[in-house]
């Protein structure tokens, strides 16, 4: 037998042999228990990354959708914005064909009402000389038969009907130049209008 092997030391071996095994289960639950909490750890952390990521594909879904809707958007506004520089510009050109229109109408009109006043004199003068005619005939005795007073009397109506409906084709002319004017104002003033809101 070993002399150094005595009751004392295998006493002694097994107590630290036992220790041993104590502080190694010890060790071992400690690990579990690490292990079993780093586990959970990682699963809520698994969790949370699967959530940002849901949340992120969401985001990107969304941002997808409203840069989708934003291209419709500026599209449609600047179709609408050519659209309306197409319409002023329309409307600028009639509105300028109606300045002249306009224009025209206004020395359309005073020269029918130049023309009006002269056809209303010279209706006059005329008047006047068959009048002056008639009653210098009626101061001469037995000079004008009853043919040339019928004769007299017919020219005189026909000069009268003559002028007046000369008269009245130009007082409708002048009447409808009149009514044309007035709608040009109005479509210029709602140009103007138009102008000013925009």
């Amino acid at each position: 037998m070993d002399p150094r092997v005595t009751p004392l030391n295998i006493s002694m071996s097994l107590r630290n042999s036992l220790y041993t095994q104590d502080h190694i289960k010890h060790k071992e639950l400690q690990w579990a228990k690490d292990k079993e909490e780093l586990t959970k750890n990682l699963k809520h952390q698994e969790n949370l990354l699967q959530k940002l990521t849901a949340d992120k594909n969401k985001f990107e879904t969304r941002l997808e959708e409203v840069e989708g809707e934003k291209c419709s958007v500026e599209e449609k506004l600047q179709n609408d914005i050519v659209a309306l520089e197409s319409e002023l510009s329309e409307t600028k050109e009639n509105m300028e064909a109606l300045s002249k229109e306009k224009e025209e109408a206004i020395n359309r009109c005073r020269e029918m009402e130049d023309y009006i006043s002269k056809m209303g004199v010279e209706f006059k003068e005329t008047m006047h000389m068959v009048s002056n005619s008639i009653e210098w005939g009626k101061d001469v005795p037995g000079t004008i038969t009853e043919a040339q007073k019928y004769s007299q009397s017919l020219v005189k109506d026909i000069v009268i009907r003559e002028c007046q409906d000369k008269i009245m084709q130009l007082e409708k002319e002048n009447h409808y130049h009149k009514e044309a004017i007035a709608m040009v104002v109005s479509v210029d003033n709602r140009y103007l209008c138009h102008e000013s809101i925009i």
